[in-house]
């Protein structure tokens, strides 16, 4: 395979591994000092399958739909961002609902013996919940509701309910923390 498509591979196999809860396969995707940030982690990789482990105990999993990626190579440094939609059932205030979030896996990669994650970010588009019983409503919290940022507000919502430090500062198109980002992966692959 080329490298795109290692490259490619390892993305769908971080969903496919993470939703199945394959941590030791999971593992793989990234190199050990990687980092990922996302709604409810910021840290280490390993940190992160830890926290992942306990928190699949105490809660349905997600579900990653991994789509297609833009990738960027240059030599043994390559950047990737791919479209994701995430999608898990969890009770908010005693009703059972369906939560959905949009967004993009932005990734910093490098080739050593393998081609592995180096830094994670994930970049949120917008999201939804839906009362899984029709007509059901859900009584919110409307103070914290509205202090979440819009791109992931009932995403942050519900892991704020159920005790999760949110990110409040993730990138989100258009925003000075997107730009930095891409700044990141121009000087990444510049080595």
């Amino acid at each position: 395979m080329n490298d795109k498509q290692q490259i490619a591979e390892v993305i769908q196999n971080w969903g496919f591994w993470r939703d199945q809860g394959r941590w030791a396969q999971l593992a793989s995707t990234f190199h050990p000092e990687g980092t990922i940030q996302v709604t409810w982690f910021s840290g280490r990789f390993p940190d992160f399958i830890a926290a992942s482990r306990e928190m699949r105990k105490g809660r349905s999993g997600s579900k990653h739909e991994i789509g297609g990626s833009r990738i960027d190579v240059s030599g043994k440094r390559a950047v990737a961002e791919t479209n994701v939609h995430i999608m898990g059932r969890r009770a908010l205030h005693g009703v059972e609902c369906d939560l959905t979030a949009w967004g993009r896996f932005f990734d910093f990669l490098e080739k050593r013996e393998r081609w592995a994650i180096v830094r994670r970010v994930a970049i949120y588009e917008r999201d939804r919940v839906d009362p899984v019983t029709p007509g059901a409503t859900v009584p919110f919290d409307h103070a914290l509701l509205a202090s979440m940022p819009t791109a992931y507000r009932y995403l942050g919502y519900s892991l704020a309910s159920a005790g999760y430090k949110v990110s409040m500062d993730l990138p989100v198109d258009d925003s000075p923390a997107l730009e930095q980002l891409h700044r990141d992966a121009e000087d990444w692959l510049r080595g």
